[in-house]
């Protein structure tokens, strides 16, 4: 049985110990770079914040080692206090990196919320979209070139040619002709998540001089249009997703 003033030695002794050993990492760190670099201008350390850190390790150290101090070795006890700063870091590191994980999940939702609530307004392109046709196959692949080209393209082209007017969802835009079908080439290659909901027709089309665009799909009615924008947002977000009125 420990005495009433053992018990208030040891209280002591383990806060000191803790005190020593919370506050000597972080006075060291300050006082290093000037051991290494005498001539170094250092700015003065917040002592306050030290202490203060020194204080909480110790007390710490009280709650933990009071009791059993009469077991323990002065020396074990300090060695145990000065783990006790890097539990602390890496607690509030977890909850720091939770913290950003559900703000990153609200943001997320915050922004899915805004696709799906707020369907942006179509951009307005003078004339007519100037629908191109596939560049030829090399000689080597025409057979299976021409054959994948007019099996692709037959009927979403006979649809487009059939339609005056409507909106196209595109999801590339370009300077040149060349880039927009390596980017066709690529999606065409790619089996896209918003594809489970609605199916891709793609096509290149020319909207004004040096600027083509890729289009996932093309509707007669807004309402269709939005339908596909929000789809792609979701489920592709990764696409720059944008409406055309024609």
């Amino acid at each position: 049985m420990i005495s009433g003033k053992n018990v208030i030695r040891n209280v002591i002794l383990t806060f000191t110990i803790g005190l020593i050993a919370g506050i000597s990492p972080f006075l060291f760190m300050q006082l290093l770079p000037a051991l290494l670099n005498p001539s170094l201008q250092m700015d003065s350390p917040n002592y306050l914040a030290i202490l203060l850190t020194g204080v909480l390790v110790g007390t710490i150290t009280s709650i933990i080692f009071a009791t059993k101090f009469e077991s323990k070795e002065p020396q074990d006890v300090f060695f145990y206090a000065l783990g006790i700063p890097a539990i602390l870091i890496a607690t509030l590191t977890n909850i720091s990196t939770e913290f950003k994980a559900v703000s990153k999940i609200s943001e997320v939702k915050e922004n899915l919320t805004s696709v799906v609530l707020n369907p942006p307004r179509p951009e307005m392109i003078q004339g007519e979209p100037k629908l191109l046709p596939p560049p030829k196959a090399s000689p080597k692949g025409a057979r299976l070139g021409s054959h994948a080209w007019a099996e692709e393209n037959s009927r979403p082209r006979q649809l487009i040619l059939a339609q005056a007017h409507g909106y196209l969802v595109v999801i590339g835009e370009f300077d040149s002709e060349k880039a927009a079908w390596e980017d066709y080439s690529k999606i065409k290659d790619t089996r896209l998540r918003t594809e489970r909901y609605s199916p891709k027709s793609l096509n290149v089309f020319q909207i004004s001089t040096g600027s083509y665009v890729l289009v996932y799909s093309q509707s007669s009615s807004l309402e269709e249009a939005n339908k596909v924008y929000r789809l792609l947002r979701i489920n592709d977000p990764g696409l720059i997703v944008k409406i055309l009125k024609y």
